[in-house]
């Protein structure tokens, strides 16, 4: 996994990122003017399973651990 995943995983350990831009989060994890390889590890994240983006509510929070996502079940 990218160090930038890592730190943005750490960053949601302490809570789910609440109405923050790219920009917002890049300072918090050290790419403060690269907005779109956050949003290129952000999406990497949710095709992983770690992170879930709500766009509507503007909510960033992280997967918990066992939780179903969508109708596929893996056995």
């Amino acid at each position: 996994m990218h160090s930038t995943q890592q730190k943005i995983l750490q960053l949601l350990d302490k809570g789910p990122l609440n109405g923050l831009t790219l920009r917002e989060i890049g300072a918090k994890v050290g790419e403060p003017d690269s907005p779109q390889k956050v949003k290129h590890h952000l999406d990497q994240l949710v095709a992983k399973g770690f992170i879930r983006i709500d766009k509507q509510n503007n909510l960033i929070e992280k997967v918990q651990s066992g939780a179903v996502q969508g109708k596929i079940i893996s056995l």
